[in-house]
């Protein structure tokens, strides 16, 4: 009974992480109107991680200060026990994500936007194989099925806006590579997540993301210095890293608060119970909750598409969710499972 409880609320706080990650879009789209793509990173998860700094230190002071049995779930950062592992995972886990959003948004100046999410919405199936033959997870047919059935349902969304071109395909090529990092990122976190807390791999998840999102800026600020006194035609990048009107505050204080801390709190906490396979293919659910809200804030147009896809990711949610791939703690070794004479 515990364990199905633990799969609820796991389950229930990702729907809610993917509501939450859905506004990942919009506020991104306000904020790189005034700072560009780089700083907007940066803002992003420099704003989280100092919103982390400080849970981390009241958490550390009411350690100190009550009693021990009522912060004994509380483990501050600095004092849990690291291996090296530990550390080439969370490194590697800040790097792939990091580089995963850098191809990505590459991608869409090279090819066309729905190219790009296409290919990018291809990364459940680079999960799962890394699952199967990296964690030897079990993946039984009827996860296959639903892994099948949801990115069809998603494919044949966009499949209507997919233009097959040349001139194309070093952004296509991009936007699939950026699923290969972001898959490959959700197995680290789903590693990390077997051994840390919630709090403690979105901290590091944090720290690193911003060390390297600081050190693209970095480069991009430079680039843009030498390009203006070098006489360069390029375009300049914009140099404005903090955002200059109450709209763009609003942005980047969403995405670090409610999308990095909220949203993918919520997704790195359901990772302990559910399987990286399985999250991955319920964010398919991402793209038609954004489209609902375009539609809603944006006025943006919403078809019958939407809906068919919505129902064809859901059917696909369910058969995979009572499927033995969406728990990462099953295996196919294990020993419940293996027939006897």
């Amino acid at each position: 009974m515990q364990e199905k409880s633990d799969r609820f609320f796991a389950f229930l706080g990702l729907l809610i992480a993917i509501v939450l990650v859905s506004f990942s879009a919009i506020f991104t789209k306000i904020s790189e109107q005034e700072i560009g793509a780089n700083a907007t990173v940066f803002d992003r998860y420099s704003i989280a991680l100092l919103v982390l700094i400080l849970f981390q230190g009241v958490g550390t002071i009411a350690r100190a200060s009550l009693k021990p049995e009522l912060t004994l779930s509380f483990t501050p950062v600095w004092a849990e026990s690291y291996t090296p592992r530990d550390i080439y995972l969370f490194i590697g886990e800040g790097f792939l994500s990091l580089t995963c959003v850098w191809l990505w948004a590459i991608s869409l100046t090279q090819t066309s936007v729905a190219n790009s999410n296409l290919l990018h919405n291809l990364t459940p199936i680079f999960t799962t194989l890394g699952g199967i033959f990296w964690l030897q997870e079990a993946i039984d047919r009827r996860f296959l099925t639903g892994l099948g059935c949801a990115l069809l349902a998603t494919l044949i969304l966009q499949w209507q806006d997919w233009q097959l071109s040349p001139q194309y395909l070093w952004g296509d090529c991009l936007a699939l590579l950026s699923a290969v990092f972001y898959a490959a990122g959700f197995l680290a976190r789903e590693q990390l997540r077997q051994k840390f807390s919630t709090s403690t791999v979105l901290f590091w998840n944090c720290f690193y993301r911003t060390v390297f999102a600081l050190l693209l800026l970095l480069g991009s600020l430079l680039g843009t210095y030498l390009g203006n006194h070098l006489g360069s035609t390029g375009v300049g990048l914009r140099l404005n890293i903090l955002p200059l009107s109450p709209s763009g505050w609003l942005a980047v204080l969403g995405l670090g608060i409610l999308i990095q801390i909220g949203g993918h709190g919520l997704l790195t906490y359901s990772l302990r119970h559910l399987s990286a396979s399985f999250a991955t293919l319920c964010l398919l659910l991402d793209p038609i909750f954004t489209a609902v809200l375009a539609w809603a804030l944006l006025g943006e147009h919403l078809s019958m598409a939407h809906g068919i896809a919505f129902l064809g990711v859901l059917l696909g949610i369910y058969l995979a969710a009572t499927a033995t791939g969406s728990d990462p703690s099953r295996s196919p070794l294990d020993e419940s499972e293996i027939p006897t004479a």
